[in-house]
């Protein structure tokens, strides 16, 4: 990241991230940075089969909301309707809708959050503290047993 120190700041801001191949090679050598040694990151691709979905947690926001390395097309693919009941993590049932107001205070939604990712939040709450996801989990969805 770019750090710039403010005049009258007590810390260091962070300006913006930025990728590698954003900045010249002439900043990253002189930044002490060897180009030919980064490594590209693959993401981790969601499990999806009939039934059920598993998914690695992207990140936690500093709501709770838990979002998963799957789209919407996935929750599809698995049998994972829009507007059922669908349990997550073996053990909470979750409602896949569209927005928090789908649910009831302290329930759970399962949707498609601003950024195109299957997300987990909790109306009033949240789901990261309910369901002890973090970072690199995984999380497992399916149907509600009827």
């Amino acid at each position: 990241m770019f750090l710039e120190r403010h005049r009258g700041a007590q810390g260091v801001d962070v300006v913006e991230p930025f990728r590698a191949e954003d900045v010249p090679r002439s900043d990253q050598t002189a930044a002490g940075c060897d180009h030919e040694a980064l490594v590209r990151l693959q993401a981790a691709e969601p499990g999806v089969d009939r039934g059920m979905l598993r998914a690695e947690v992207r990140l936690v926001d500093r709501f709770g909301n838990v979002q998963l390395q799957a789209r919407a097309r996935d929750m599809e693919s698995a049998g994972l309707p829009n507007g059922e009941c669908v349990q997550v993590a073996g053990r909470f049932e979750a409602t896949h809708g569209h927005t928090f107001a789908d649910v009831a205070a302290g329930d759970l939604v399962v949707y498609e959050d601003s950024a195109g990712w299957v997300a987990v939040a909790m109306n009033s709450g949240s789901a990261a503290a309910a369901l002890a996801g973090e970072a690199g989990s995984s999380l497992t969805m399916s149907p509600c047993a009827p």
